[in-house]
């Protein structure tokens, strides 16, 4: 199967509760780049410094991969919390793995599912499938080549030779989507 690009853009929120961290002075492991709501733009927040922040103030901060974090302190009462670099990369790292799983195994079910109702000549049915996935992800070469496919037996050439271009635009090296365009386009 063709190498899936996704595009996922997640924000992670700490909440600093009251009643469990009673924090006010946020510190990270590593340098950062931070955001207070009254700032036009990012400072830069050296390893080991804090960032005192009142009741119900907050922060953005981008660490240096770039995750963003969004930091809100509810407490009253003063404190200390570290956020470590290997906690939030856990964190986006376990809710990425999830969405990955779930986003693969709904288009490759739909993949198979749509391949054989093309085997049945239900090029409406599979059409139908083929669309909502493009619908829902946008840029799979898999996607893409199969959507090509279909146009084709379904003569329309020419989404035919835009899905199969665009496809190829994202995995240049599938042979079947490459001989089938040049034989679109009537090229050797």
């Amino acid at each position: 199967m063709d190498s899936f690009s996704f595009k996922f853009f997640f924000t992670t929120i700490v909440i600093l509760f009251a009643h469990s961290a009673h924090a006010t002075d946020v510190v990270f492991e590593s340098d950062v780049q931070i955001k207070r709501n009254d700032q036009n733009g990012f400072e830069i927040l050296k390893a080991g410094q804090s960032i005192p922040l009142k009741a119900g103030e907050s922060v953005f901060a981008l660490n240096n991969q770039n995750m963003p974090v969004l930091i809100v302190a509810p407490a009253k009462d003063k404190g200390r919390v570290v956020v470590a670099d290997s906690n939030m990369s856990l964190a986006i790292q376990a809710q990425l793995q999830s969405s990955l799983q779930k986003s693969t195994s709904e288009i490759i079910d739909g993949l198979r599912k749509a391949e054989g109702l093309i085997q049945k000549k239900d090029f409406t049915q599979a059409s139908a499938i083929i669309l909502s996935l493009k619908s829902k992800y946008k840029d799979i070469s898999s996607l893409l080549f199969m959507s090509g496919t279909l146009s084709y037996l379904q003569n329309n050439k020419s989404a035919a030779i835009e899905d199969l271009q665009r496809g190829l635009n994202l995995d240049p090296n599938n042979e079947p989507a490459k001989k089938l365009l040049a034989q679109l386009r009537g090229t050797p």
